[in-house]
């Protein structure tokens, strides 16, 4: 977004038309906003490197400082992948108390970079319900053929649930926070893809404005998983091709007049996401006695939301109802050992 938000003519016509068709720029940055807003549980830090040879408009920096938190580093980093990768990773290591490390590697780096640009989030929550001593391993169906014992978690109560022919939905709060997790579980495995290709942004509040408090058995696994993708051909198969193109990228609305044109060489998302009986990470009152009135109706049977084949999450914020994070549970290695 930030990349967008610096772009100009056909280039930011392209993110505009393949990214963003429903959104006008004014809303694009109010989701910026809100994205880099800290909560509890919750937090953004941005920082960018910016070689002298390609300094940045004077009304851009200001903007990515006062609105964004965005931290500049003007540094010599043309020709010195390895002198740059160890300042970033020094900067964040410092930033996140020693807990994120590395960012960046020197092979990530060509030496031809005059702008790096590296956003790290991060989330950890604590949610209710689940007891280690009732955790034990359980069938997951990876696919029809496919099959493997997980550290399955189990729990029993009152909880935000719905269902429709197709899926199943559980949203689990977490701990003093705004934040709750999603959960989408297909009825039909074989039907899981086309559940996720059609899970757009008017299913997701559909989904949420039908959530209501039943009694649910939920049977969870134990998650924990690091995911890296190179987002330029996922973006170019979508066709977004102009920022990417030495050529062609355009990016005038953050570039000061006279350097370096500016294009994306490479975009790069790396995630982790764990949860377990405590929470997560994206790094019945008895009571006895006579009744007047005679026999109490019959409660209906508990919802059962057993999470055994592929399913997807969504961390989100109750309020505003944006989507900090999102994944898919499909294969073994995702699975805590």
């Amino acid at each position: 977004m930030f990349l967008y938000l610096g772009s100009a003519g056909e280039t930011e016509a392209q993110f505009h038309e393949r990214l963003f068709p429903a959104l006008t720029r004014e809303r694009i940055g109010d989701a910026v906003n809100q994205l880099v807003r800290d909560q509890p549980g919750f937090r953004t830090l941005s920082a960018w490197w910016v070689d002298p040879s390609t300094p940045l408009t004077a009304p851009f920096n200001e903007q990515g400082e006062r609105q964004w938190g965005i931290v500049f580093h003007s540094r010599g980093i043309l020709g010195r992948p390895l002198e740059t990768s160890l300042d970033i990773n020094e900067w964040f290591s410092t930033r996140t108390n020693g807990r994120v490390p590395t960012v960046i590697t020197p092979a990530d780096l060509t030496g031809r970079e005059t702008v790096v640009a590296v956003t790290v989030s991060a989330f950890a929550g604590r949610w209710s319900g689940f007891d280690e001593r009732d955790t034990v391993r359980e069938p997951f169906h990876f696919s029809e053929d496919d099959k493997g014992n997980v550290w399955m978690m189990n729990s029993e109560g009152p909880r935000s649930y719905t269902e429709n022919d197709r899926f199943q939905a559980l949203s689990l709060p977490f701990r003093d926070t705004e934040l709750e997790m999603l959960f989408i579980l297909p009825r039909k495995p074989s039907d899981f893809k086309q559940i996720l290709q059609d899970f757009d942004e008017n299913e997701f509040a559909a989904t949420l404005d039908h959530l209501r408090r039943e009694e649910v058995i939920v049977r969870l696994p134990k998650v924990d998983y690091r995911q890296r993708l190179d987002l330029v051909p996922v973006l170019i198969e979508a066709g977004l091709t102009l920022p990417f193109d030495s050529g062609q990228a355009d990016f005038r609305n953050m570039q000061a007049e006279g350097s370096t044109p500016l294009y994306i060489s490479f975009l790069r998302q790396e995630s982790w996401i764990q949860w377990n009986e405590r929470g997560a990470r994206a790094k019945a009152i008895t009571s006895g006695g006579g009744d007047p009135f005679g026999p109490a109706p019959v409660p209906p049977p508990p919802k059962r939301f057993i999470a055994n084949h592929p399913f997807a999450f969504f961390l989100y914020e109750k309020v505003s109802r944006r989507i900090l994070f999102a994944g898919v549970l499909n294969n073994q290695d995702q699975f805590s050992r």
